[in-house]
């Protein structure tokens, strides 16, 4: 449902509902440049916070 934001999508859906879309479009818009660096952050708060959660 939507495509190459998955891991994106796992963060926002532990936020409330209305955040989700926020933290999507803010994702949408920095994966071009900081694509590295969010995708650490995202990981590292991953790992500490849902660990059943795959990041494929």
């Amino acid at each position: 449902m939507l495509g190459g934001l998955h891991a994106c999508f796992l963060c926002a859906r532990r936020e409330t509902t209305g955040r989700k879309s926020i933290k999507i479009k803010i994702k949408k818009s920095v994966s071009k440049k900081a694509s590295k660096k969010e995708r650490k952050k995202e990981r590292k708060k991953e790992k500490s916070r849902i660990v059943f959660f795959p990041v494929v």
